[in-house]
């Protein structure tokens, strides 16, 4: 999906389609994020992570896992969850490892 300051989120499938995303994330117990660089002027989304991510005590919220090529997004991550596991290999590498 393009960043959100390229669409509107006024379409009432989108909204939905956002609702049902939210209420999935507050009830996953772990969270696989991969390719995603989280761009700041993505605020929908990331607004919609935040969210989701402090919706639960913290003891409770997910686990998170973020799995990109490179650390360009590793600070705008770590600020989204400081106790997020960061692999910078690339998703073949993550997947081979996963074997």
């Amino acid at each position: 999906m393009a960043p959100s300051i390229y669409r509107t989120v006024r379409d009432a499938n989108l909204l939905e389609v956002w609702k049902n995303t939210l209420q999935l994330l507050i009830e996953a117990d772990e969270w696989f994020l991969v390719g995603y660089s989280l761009p700041s002027e993505d605020i929908a989304i990331r607004s919609m992570l935040v969210r989701a991510f402090h919706a639960r005590k913290p003891h409770e919220r997910p686990r998170v896992t973020v799995v990109q090529f490179g650390n360009d997004a590793r600070p705008r991550y770590e600020l989204l969850c400081p106790a997020c596991v960061y692999l910078d290999a690339g998703l073949a590498a993550w997947l081979q490892a996963s074997e």
